[in-house]
């Protein structure tokens, strides 16, 4: 008996659960969506401002990459994308004496007022994500994110990211890996010149 009330229990609340579900699909398919809902959303499609800064990063690139004190050359190729919202960059070069290619992404997400950005690489299988905030001096964007260490089989480390923005011809991108303490954080330093034509 008690088996029987329980089965039938079951029975009845997936029965209502189903009824609710189904009527709320009609309702939503027959009400017009929140004007003042679908204009918050619009809000945050375009481009703003944020972008506009982002564009100093379009261009061909000549790098001098400096990991642990080994220092290499590369090119980076960078150029607006999805109507001006990311800045994608292609990087050719070298890491310890091994060929390396790496894209990204880096943008603005106007919902969230944070930049963003993600990474891949020849050097890992891994994609690197990332958020963070300009600075009032309008010249520094410093990005955090989780990355994994295989060398360490450490998981989900803190990893800051920085923009420096120099001039309209050179940037500097900086790594740190915060794990680092006492001492100097910074374990990559990619500088940027522009190429002149």
């Amino acid at each position: 008996m008690k088996r029987a009330l329980a089965v039938l229990s079951i029975v009845t609340a997936a029965v209502i659960t189903l009824a609710a579900s189904r009527a709320f699909e009609a309702r939503t398919a027959q009400d017009p969506p929140d004007p003042d809902a679908v204009a918050r959303w619009m809000a945050t499609i375009a481009p703003g401002e944020q972008h506009e800064l982002l564009k100093q990063l379009e261009g061909e690139w000549d790098t001098e990459m400096n990991v642990g004190g080994m220092v290499s050359a590369g090119t980076c190729t960078s150029r607006t994308v999805l109507g001006g919202r990311f800045i994608m960059s292609e990087f050719g070069g070298d890491m310890m004496g091994q060929p390396w290619e790496n894209i990204s992404f880096l943008g603005f997400d106007r919902f969230k007022n944070k930049f963003i950005g993600c990474q891949m690489s020849t050097m890992g299988t891994n994609l690197l994500t990332m958020e963070g905030l300009l600075d009032q001096t309008g010249r520094v964007i410093t990005l955090f994110g989780a990355m994994d260490e295989p060398m360490t089989g450490e998981h989900d480390k803190t990893v800051k990211y920085v923009f420096r923005f120099v001039d309209a011809n050179n940037y500097v991108f900086e790594v740190h890996d915060l794990g680092i303490v006492p001492g100097e954080t910074k374990v990559v330093e990619v500088k940027y010149t522009r190429k002149v034509e």
